[in-house]
């Protein structure tokens, strides 16, 4: 999560770029039962979010080709596979992309495109326990839970200045542990979800290339990290 300057190591600190108001307010200590907002979703219309919960409907339940009730326009299907992407870093074997099966103008199913780690479950399941095993009793806030995370994923893994095949997904993060500011993002994402602070991965530039960060929401501000 760190774009590439003239540095000669990696300075991933947690920066308060500005705050606004969140749409909802979570509870600075949230217990398994706090929901974690999927902002990708937020962002789609009625027909879109159909289409949404049908594909993860379908991921969840590793199926190859995902049929859609009723069939869609292929820009609704391109943008909630998009948000999809973004939204469930716990997919971690997704790459973004998808083949589309359509009829006419509309897709009546896709087929979501994935890396070779669907089977790497266990290996993301024990990098994450460690992780969160180390957190501290007085990381007894959102604040201090996020801050935690970040502190420890940048001590678990290194920037990959070279790049690899799976340096988008969590996976290299957590497993690899060796990744660019894409999987930094995805796997901070779902630490973050996993105890409760909900997370969403934001794609752009910075100084004039690619560029992914965090937005985090600590009670009921969002914050910006880098």
């Amino acid at each position: 999560m760190i774009h590439l300057k003239s540095f000669t190591r990696i300075l991933f600190c947690l920066t308060l770029l500005f705050f606004i108001t969140a749409t909802a307010v979570f509870a600075a200590n949230p217990d398994e039962s706090t929901p974690i907002r999927r902002i990708g979703y937020e962002t789609l219309t009625a027909k879109q979010k159909t289409i949404y919960e049908q594909l993860v409907k379908g991921i969840e339940k590793n199926e190859k080709e995902i049929h859609l009730q009723p069939s869609a326009a292929v820009s609704d299907a391109e943008l909630a596979m998009s948000m999809i992407y973004n939204d469930y870093p716990e997919f971690f074997w997704l790459d973004g992309g998808a083949i589309f099966w359509s009829s006419g103008k509309k897709v009546i199913s896709l087929e979501p495109t994935c890396l070779d780690i669907s089977d790497q479950q266990e290996a993301m399941d024990q990098a994450i326990d460690e992780i969160l095993s180390g957190m501290p009793s007085s990381a007894d806030t959102d604040y201090k839970k996020a801050l935690y995370l970040h502190d420890a994923l940048i001590s678990w893994a290194e920037y990959d200045w070279d790049g690899n095949a799976y340096d988008q997904s969590p996976y290299s993060a957590l497993v690899l542990r060796s990744t660019v500011c894409a999987g930094y993002t995805r796997a901070y994402q779902l630490l973050l979800n996993k105890v409760g602070i909900s997370s969403w991965h934001v794609g752009g530039t910075s100084g004039g290339g690619a560029h992914a960060w965090n937005q985090v929401w600590i009670g009921d501000q969002c914050v910006y990290t880098d």
